[in-house]
Parts: structure tokens; C-alpha cells; sequence
């Protein structure tokens, strides 16, 4: 998959003061707590606890009610099966035959995918900039339905069909997307990366959280992709929301998006424009 190095968004996190437990990626100091000790975080209130960003509120028959995490380094590790924590180095070699991690898989078909009844208008509204990552969340009604009906009335999750022995379908719950790519793939670190967080089939004794991650590289000369483009600006506007209610000024000015608050156009911007003949598919 190819990118324009034009697409690069740059969010800003916003510090906040506040009383609760938070986390970080490099260690502890204080009630802020590092990967070794994320297992401490503790939260009073979910709807707003900072230390547990990921709460998987929509997710059908899967409740968030403690925490679950685990600290499983590389060496030392006592986790089930030897587990490993994020971020991890991803080497492909699982699939290949003769080799010491060669690993048979249960199914022998690709993921399938379905889409949902959710169009680009409804998923206004349900963009949040974490912490941690660019969160897309699935819009949903309160008896857990999703929030989207075709024009039959027909209400549909996106689904997945993971290959690994699990007969039912996996419904989306929320598409996080961090910049770079938070793992790596043989040693090399990537763009972007783009996760999908699932949900099994309510009342299953597997219902928990699966996740597929696609990894996105941008390379010179390309033309824009469009619809990622559309993706940037719907975070530009979140982000400017937060800049504005903070006192800050806006992010620099995205060629591809609206302005912003006196922002104003430059001639590179304008011959972009005239450059660029890039339909959209």
C-alpha cells in the first residue's frame, strides 16, 4: 500500500491535570506508571479514567470491570503459552515449513471480511485523539446495537472471520491508528499502523478482544490517497477543537484540509492544487 509522505498528520497530546492513575511507555514515576507496573493502574469512575483509555464499552457481552494486565517481557517471561507484551518485533516465520517456529494452522482460509451498515456520515462524532492513539469508534445504541441501519433497517457490525478455529464471526468494536507503527516487522518500524479491535459472538466462552494490525509505509513521489486524506482532516477538526479549548494555536496548515482560525493558504499550497489530478477510488 502506498502513501504520499504529503499524508503525515501531527497531533498534539494535550496534557491534563488530574488525580487519577495514568500510563506510559517507559517507566514509572508516581501515580503515571510504566509497562512493568501497569497492573497497578487503578481507576474509580470508567467513564473517565484516563489509566484505561481502551474501555470496549460497546463490545456485546464483554465487560471491562478490572485490571487485566500483565507484565510479559522478553526474558523472565512466566506468561501463558510465554506471551509477549506490545510492542513486539513481528518475524514471519510461522508459516514456513521445516522452520523450528513452523506452526500448522487450524483453518486454511484467508480472513474474511464483511462490511457493516455504517457510512462515512455516521461515523461523524466518534473520532478521538488518546494518548496513545487515533481512535475510530463504532457507533452504538444503548442496548448495544450498532447505530446504523441500511436502508431496510437492517443494523450490521463489521465482521471478521478470523482463520484460527473460532466458528463464529468477530464484530468491529474500534479502529485505533498510531503514527509510527508501534511494532515492527523483522527489524523494520513503519509509518503508520492501523488496528482493528474485535468482539467475539455474545455469550461465548471466547468473547474477548481479537485484533488484526495492517502496517501503512509512505513513499517520495506518490500521489495522495484521498480517502486517507478525508480520515486526516476529520482528526484536524478533533484537534482543533482540543487546541482551541486549551488556548493553543492551531496545527500547521495540512494542504489537503480546511483552515483554521486566520490560517491562510501559501503558493506551494495553490500549485499542490493544480498538480495534483488524483481520482479518488
Amino acid at each position: 500500500m502506498k502513501l504520499s509522505r504529503n499524508a503525515v498528520v501531527t497531533i498534539v497530546a494535550l496534557s491534563v491535570v488530574n488525580a487519577e492513575d495514568t500510563f506510559n511507555y517507559r517507566g514509572t514515576s508516581g501515580d503515571n506508571y510504566g509497562p512493568a507496573d501497569w497492573n497497578k493502574v487503578s481507576c474509580r469512575n470508567l467513564d473517565d479514567c484516563p489509566g484505561w483509555p481502551d474501555k470496549h464499552l460497546g463490545s456485546i457481552g464483554w465487560k471491562l470491570d478490572e485490571n487485566m494486565c500483565v507484565w510479559c517481557p522478553l526474558t523472565g517471561n512466566r506468561c501463558p503459552s510465554n506471551h509477549r507484551m506490545s510492542p513486539v518485533d513481528l518475524v514471519r516465520d510461522r508459516a514456513i515449513e521445516g522452520h523450528p517456529n513452523w506452526k500448522e494452522c487450524p483453518d486454511w482460509h484467508w480472513m474474511n471480511f464483511e462490511d457493516g451498515t455504517c457510512e462515512w456520515e455516521d461515523m461523524k462524532g466518534h473520532f478521538e485523539i488518546s494518548p496513545h492513539a487515533l481512535q475510530i469508534h463504532m457507533p452504538m445504541r444503548n442496548n448495544g446495537d450498532i447505530d446504523c441501519a441500511d436502508s431496510d433497517g437492517d443494523r450490521k457490525f463489521p465482521r471478521l472471520d478470523y482463520s484460527k478455529g473460532f466458528p463464529d464471526w468477530w464484530h468491529l468494536d474500534r479502529t485505533d491508528i498510531k503514527v509510527p507503527s508501534e511494532h515492527t516487522q523483522h527489524g523494520k518500524r513503519y509509518a503508520a499502523e492501523v488496528s482493528l479491535a474485535h468482539f467475539y459472538e455474545e455469550g461465548h466462552y471466547k468473547n474477548q478482544i481479537g485484533y488484526v494490525t495492517l502496517f501503512l509505509q509512505d513513499y517520495p513521489g506518490e500521489k495522495p490517497w484521498h480517502y486517507l486524506d478525508k480520515l486526516i482532516c476529520e482528526f484536524r477538526r478533533e484537534e482543533e477543537k482540543q487546541r482551541s479549548e486549551c488556548g493553543l494555536p492551531p496545527a500547521p496548515v495540512y494542504k489537503m484540509c480546511e483552515l483554521f482560525r486566520g490560517q491562510e493558504r501559501t503558493q506551494e499550497d495553490f500549485e499542490f492544487f493544480e498538480d495534483d489530478a488524483t481520482t479518488e477510488d
